[in-house]
């Protein structure tokens, strides 16, 4: 298996507001910073996309783009690892910088996905063991579930509930064409431009993983902005 030192996998998980958390964070992370993308609409990287046949591709198709993007000096990889790849060991052996939990509900369960809940559940945690640091969604009901037990470091973000990253002030915000949501977290005001608790959900994640990877503190961003668009 190809050993990717000096790349730095960031792994998110394959449901909807996954995917849209997802999108977000490739275009945060600083601008000097090489960002690829694997998921549902394929593989991004140096300029060219090519088109993959799962959401999570084959192990033999991920250690080529591996190799690829490595040779493009691309520096972190932000991935959706879906709940299939999990239990058909797809990423085994792939030890993640970060992996984020955003929330769970029943779903892909049939003849040819898992058989139920619990076993789409139990694929889903298998990432926190192979993850140097998880990031929770401390409102979700299955939080405390995917927490325990997992080795990884743990960091929390909510709305309504305790967490290390809390959203505070959250209000529709209407302003000329503008339609979507503002909240403060860390000191920090943010407006997003999609409309939705489960929005403001998917930007604190945001928020959170980009602060794994950046220079700025959530101390220097509470002493120099105010007004944050994501």
């Amino acid at each position: 298996m190809l050993e990717m030192r000096h790349v730095t996998k960031i792994f998110n998980p394959g449901t909807v507001d996954e995917k849209i958390a997802l999108n977000d964070l490739s275009f945060t992370l600083n601008d000097g910073d090489f960002v690829t993308v694997i998921g549902s609409n394929g593989a991004a990287y140096a300029g060219k996309h090519m088109g993959t046949s799962n959401t999570t591709p084959e192990s033999y198709e991920l250690m080529r783009l591996f190799r690829a993007m490595r040779d493009e000096g691309v520096r972190y990889v932000v991935m959706e690892v879906s709940s299939q790849a999990l239990a058909r060991h797809r990423v085994d052996g792939i030890t993640f910088d970060t992996a984020v939990f955003t929330n769970l509900s029943p779903d892909h369960i049939g003849t040819e996905e898992h058989p139920d809940y619990a076993h789409y559940r139990d694929s889903k945690k298998r990432l926190f063991a192979q993850c140097r640091h998880g990031i929770f969604n401390a409102d979700d009901p299955e939080a405390e579930y995917m927490m325990a037990g997992s080795p990884c470091e743990k960091s929390t973000y909510a709305i309504h509930r305790p967490a290390d990253l809390r959203a505070e002030g959250v209000n529709i915000l209407k302003a000329g064409d503008l339609f979507g949501m503002e909240f403060t977290a860390a000191g920090t005001t943010y407006h997003i431009r999609m409309p939705g608790e489960y929005n403001v959900y998917n930007a604190l994640a945001v928020v959170a993983l980009v602060g794994r990877y950046t220079a700025v503190s959530y101390t220097h961003l509470r002493a120099h902005e105010t007004d944050s668009y994501l």
